[in-house]
């Protein structure tokens, strides 16, 4: 490994932390896996095994959903050849922004870190964000910002207030050891001696995070603040200028710093070659959708009034898991449709198709059947998706849910077109707060709600969703909310054998094997809790566990990231029995 002068790396560090995925026994150095991937704010992770070990790094884009440069970098550098060390890889931190194509949906991701808040879904993400980076040795953001940065102010476009064309840092030096300015310093004279013109060079930004007297406070609530205040990790950022308009130009740029850093950490890999072909058609991707089972590439789609839609992508399509899609409708905004299944309660007109926050299929829409007439009923049916699955209820129920189910409330059967039907107690959007909560995901847990609005009781707490239509009948729902509770996870090895792993126990002994997650009984269903081994999530990968060794299960919320407990595994000698019980059928 390379000697690096501001930072000693520990061996230890690494084989405790990511490494021991590599013991399920998988096929390749590259492992992916999505969390939240049922939630409208999927988090895609890349796993990149380097051939020695080394140094872990993370690199991630796409934390403000208008800086294309920094997501496609990101995306293409998954496909790194990892010699020595590891990559984690997160492209896209904030898909819901990229999406509407904008810094932000609720609130601005890169300024969550300074404390665990719990209010939006980018609170989720950035307890992920920040569970990730702590397994990792150096941390490198990826951003286009405005302009041009320079020491001095020029004109408008070139000044200390821009920052296009820069390397970010929060300090010169921090505590001694991570000697931050040096190394960017050494990074720049590499890699501007190859730029031309040389107008584009990038230079040192130093915000001063730490000191007082900074002239960007709001850096304090940064991940790279957090990366070196909390976890004495370099960390920066490395932001092209959205002024330069061509892509290509910017992506390739944009990987030659990474790949300079990258050796600086003392990782050392192959950099994908970057053809320019790809950035150009990045965005004329031919890409087609299913619709109710059926593959549909141009309007106008036939739909029947008041029957269910089924929207997911057309999985035949070349290089479609390198980028992010989503499919929208007028009276859904910001909410992709696509993997989901819709109940429409009244017609709209078109379809569109995003992809990476560009809009590349506008479809319109006819309509065959008849739309019922509004009624005006003093009991009506509400219409709401639990779990992505279409219920209904009469006005005045109580509804049994349980913490992290995620919740939409779709409308009024047979209500009107506009109907304002408001969660008591939730704020669904900081940009927009009408009371209006038609379609939007809302996640049970307690925290996303108003104290004074919320009823309590030894089993459960309760919230109402009130109809405010004007002129309209009064009606309400109400949802009571009980615990998450997990009883056990269900084990099968390679011979069909179960085996039962209680989740109120702390230990746990259990014969080598190859096994496989089969099962994990709890209340709910598709709020079941997300499984981890050794900090990485389970899902399908086998585990491999071999006689003298200790593992770690993990259990957290899956749709919120929220830890619960932990379950230490010691693998005996072959005979032994598992302990603390072994799992028959009869005990289901």
């Amino acid at each position: 490994m390379r000697a690096i002068p501001f930072i000693v790396f520990l061996c230890s560090l690494v084989v405790s932390g990511l490494i021991p995925l590599l013991s399920w026994g998988a096929d390749s150095n590259h492992k992916q896996y999505v969390f939240f991937k049922d939630t409208q704010y999927p988090l895609r992770v890349h796993y990149l095994q380097g051939e020695k070990p080394g140094p872990t790094i993370m690199i991630q884009g796409g934390i403000q959903g208008d800086e294309d440069a920094g997501f496609i970098t990101s995306q293409i550098l998954t496909r790194t050849k990892v010699h020595t060390g590891n990559l984690l890889i997160v492209p896209r931190a904030d898909v819901p922004s990229i999406h509407i194509h904008k810094r932000q949906f609720n609130v601005d991701l890169n300024r969550r870190f300074d404390r665990d808040y719990d209010q939006y879904f980018e609170d989720r993400l950035a307890r992920v964000i920040r569970f990730l980076i702590g397994k990792c040795d150096g941390f490198i953001h990826l951003h286009e910002g405005s302009g041009f940065h320079t020491p001095n102010w020029i004109d408008d476009l070139h000044g200390p207030h821009r920052y296009g064309q820069s390397v970010i840092i929060d300090t010169d030096v921090y505590k001694n050891r991570l000697f931050l300015a040096r190394m960017v310093e050494t990074v720049l004279e590499r890699v501007n001696a190859e730029i031309t013109p040389k107008e584009y060079s990038f230079r040192l930004f130093n915000t001063r995070t730490f000191s007082t007297q900074t002239a960007y406070p709001e850096q304090q609530k940064s991940l790279s603040f957090y990366a070196v205040k909390k976890l004495n990790i370099p960390a920066l950022a490395v932001e092209v200028s959205k002024n330069i308009r061509d892509l290509d130009w910017k992506v390739r740029h944009q990987m030659k710093v990474v790949g300079s850093f990258l050796q600086e950490f003392g990782l050392s890999c192959t950099l994908p070659v970057v053809d320019a072909q790809e950035i150009k058609n990045w965005y004329c991707l031919p890409i087609a959708l299913r619709i109710n089972g059926e593959t549909v590439r141009q309007g106008p789609i036939t739909l029947s009034a008041n029957r269910k839609i089924s929207i997911s992508l057309d999985q035949g399509d070349s290089g479609s898991d390198m980028r992010e899609y989503g499919a929208f409708i007028p009276n859904r905004p910001g909410y992709n449709m696509l993997g989901r299944t819709y109940l429409p309660l009244h017609p709209f007109k078109r379809i569109y198709l995003i992809m990476d926050g560009k809009k590349v299929a506008d479809l319109p829409v006819r309509w065959q059947g008849k739309w019922p007439e509004v009624q005006k009923n003093d009991n009506p049916m509400w219409v709401y998706s639990l779990n992505e699955h279409i219920r209904y209820a009469p006005s005045g129920s109580a509804i049994n849910i349980n913490e992290g189910d995620q919740l939409s409330i779709e409308g009024i059967w047979q209500g009107r077109e506009h109907e304002l039907l408001n969660v008591k107690g939730y704020v669904s959007s900081r940009r927009e707060n009408t009371g209006q909560d038609i379609g939007i995901p809302l996640l049970a847990s307690r925290g996303n709600f108003m104290t004074k609005y919320i009823k309590t009781t030894n089993n459960y707490w309760e919230f109402r969703v009130q109809r405010e239509t004007k002129n309209t009948v009064k009606s309400a729902l109400r949802f009571r909310v009980f615990p998450h509770t997990i009883k056990a996870l269900e084990l099968r090895n390679s011979g069909a054998v179960k085996t039962l792993v209680p989740a109120f126990t702390k230990h746990m002994s259990i014969q080598p094997g190859t096994y496989w997650l089969s099962d994990i009984w709890a209340t709910g269903n598709q709020s079941a809790p997300l499984v981890m081994v050794d900090e990485w999530p389970v899902d399908q990968m086998p585990l491999v566990w071999k006689s003298g060794e200790s593992h770690v299960i993990s259990l957290y919320g899956s749709n919120d990231f929220k830890y619960l407990r932990s379950i230490d595994v010691h693998v005996s000698s072959p005979g032994l029995p598992n302990q603390p019980i072994a799992c028959t059928d009869a005990v289901k």
